[in-house]
């Protein structure tokens, strides 16, 4: 199925690398560390990884999310009650700001 999406060019997945910090590896987790991810991490806004970033080979990019350094920060988003929020934070917040670039460049092309 990887390679039928997208009329025959090939789907491209985008995973979180999670949030589990130094103790964790997402080489570990089946879906981050698939050769038919890309796995994304956080940078917060110093340019540095965020503090719960899990390390390993399957991270290809870093995207913008809270650092935790100030948890009234995040990525502003709608939330599941159709509000607005500017809390969102972690990988979890990271990985979709990479899928809407990566859709952006292919819609480009």
């Amino acid at each position: 199925f990887v390679n039928q999406g997208r009329n025959g060019l090939g789907n491209i997945y985008v995973w979180a690398s999670g949030d589990g910090g130094e103790d964790d590896d997402c080489n570990c987790d089946g879906y981050a560390a698939s050769m038919w991810t890309v796995s994304i991490n956080s940078a917060i806004n110093d340019g540095q990884n965020a503090h719960y970033d899990e390390s390993c080979s399957s991270t290809l990019a870093s995207t913008f999310s809270n650092g935790a350094r100030d948890p009234s920060t995040g990525v502003a988003t709608t939330d599941l009650y159709g509000k607005c929020t500017a809390t969102h934070s972690g990988t979890s917040a990271a990985a979709p700001e990479a899928a809407g670039v990566f859709a952006l460049a292919l819609h480009a092309k």
